[in-house]
């Protein structure tokens, strides 16, 4: 499972990743929204997300919006970034479906408390997916081309069982 960091400053980019490299996770770097996009698209095991508000070519609140809109990662957690604390940005951030917001320079305390209780309480569903994803080596089309396949095997097997149960006394098991 990776942290994905997308941040136009390589020095700014680069001191997340290190923070959160001594801390275990695992981190992808893109240097623009364009870049986070494509890299979103390839890596299905993104845990979290964190962003630069203000980029080049394709900003934070753009970037969320395109991310947002894949099916796969609408409830991956997102923290924004930005070197504006004013609360004009504040109250921009968290009307574009953020979990948080850091003002930068970023405290390394914080990020970390941050990044912990982000991902900590994540779904366990989703944690499952990124887990069977990454064991069975596919993608998100794959993988929810299996959950597809096993959800019309799962229904008209379900027929038979309510079929056979009417002719019996017994109960269904859990």
């Amino acid at each position: 499972m990776s942290i994905l960091i997308v941040e136009d400053n390589r020095v700014n980019s680069r001191l997340l990743a290190l923070i959160l490299n001594a801390q275990g996770y695992q981190t992808v770097v893109a240097m623009d929204g364009k870049e986070g996009l494509r890299i979103v698209a390839e890596t299905p095991d993104i845990q979290l997300i964190i962003t630069d508000f203000m980029m080049p070519e394709m900003d934070g609140v753009e970037f969320i919006a395109k991310v947002r809109d894949m099916p796969a990662f609408r409830s991956v957690p997102i923290l924004v970034a930005s070197a504006h604390g004013d609360l004009e940005t504040v109250k921009r951030v968290r009307s574009i479906q953020c979990d948080g917001f850091l003002v930068k320079p970023i405290d390394k305390q914080q990020l970390i408390k941050r990044v912990e209780q982000l991902v900590r309480t994540q779904s366990v569903v989703l944690r499952a997916k990124l887990k069977t994803m990454r064991k069975l080596d596919i993608g998100p089309k794959e993988y929810q081309d299996l959950l597809t396949a096993f959800a019309d095997q799962l229904t008209s097997t379900i027929q038979v069982i309510v079929l056979e149960q009417g002719d019996s006394d017994e109960g269904i098991s859990e």
